[in-house]
């Protein structure tokens, strides 16, 4: 934001949040971010998973932090990328294979750009941070979020309950969409980058 306002980078802002980006971005709009309006893309303000494996994750993570353990990869995840050590089919980003190979072929040209499965201390603080940000009222602002059917690794009934309390909040139900909706196939993520456009031109206001 700083760099934006050096350059002299034309207002208002707007924000794009996705996975747990819409966690930061979330905290950040509570916080009082300046920005004209957000659009959140599966949201992390929860992690898909069962009560049991909820309760393990805490008990577990806790306790790694107490013995100095907390750097170590929780149980059944990889350091691996997901794309790079998984097949297509069954995966829960995308279902278009143009795109699962686009991402599969950047991170074996650049494995340093890849992401492995969670520590035990980055689970321990997320899970911490969604737990907080589920108790606080939504931020006075026009904000649109979407979300897949087919949505597998973060938790939808936190958004579903985020966004039926958020005045000026906007629930887009995607039929068939993942997690990676904005780089699924095109008559997916197209008609969503239009209402994108659409919902902050809607919200620009004044002040340019």
């Amino acid at each position: 934001l700083a760099y934006a306002a050096e350059i002299g980078l034309p207002r208002p802002y707007f924000m794009i949040a996705h996975s747990m980006g819409g966690c930061i971005g979330l905290r950040a709009a509570i916080d009082g971010l300046d920005i004209k309006a957000a659009v959140f893309s599966a949201p992390m303000w929860g992690v898909a998973a069962s009560p049991f494996v909820r309760a393990y994750a805490w008990t577990l993570s806790n306790i790694s932090i107490a013995l100095g353990m907390s750097s170590k990869i929780f149980p059944g995840q990889s350091e691996h990328s997901y794309v790079v050590r998984d097949p297509f089919e069954g995966n829960t980003l995308t279902g278009d294979p143009e795109t699962w190979e686009w991402l599969r072929t950047n991170l074996v040209q650049k494995p340093e750009l890849g992401l492995g499965g969670p520590t035990l201390q980055w689970l321990n603080k997320m899970m911490r941070e969604t737990r907080y940000l589920s108790k606080m009222p939504a931020p006075d602002l026009p904000c649109l979020t979407f979300l897949g059917t087919e949505e597998a690794i973060v938790d939808t009934g936190r958004i579903h309950a985020r966004m039926k309390n958020w005045k000026n909040g906007t629930l887009r139900i995607i039929q068939g969409g993942r997690h990676e909706m904005l780089t699924d196939r095109p008559e997916m993520r197209e008609p969503i980058f239009k209402e994108m456009v659409a919902f902050f031109d809607a919200n620009r206001g004044t002040g340019l």
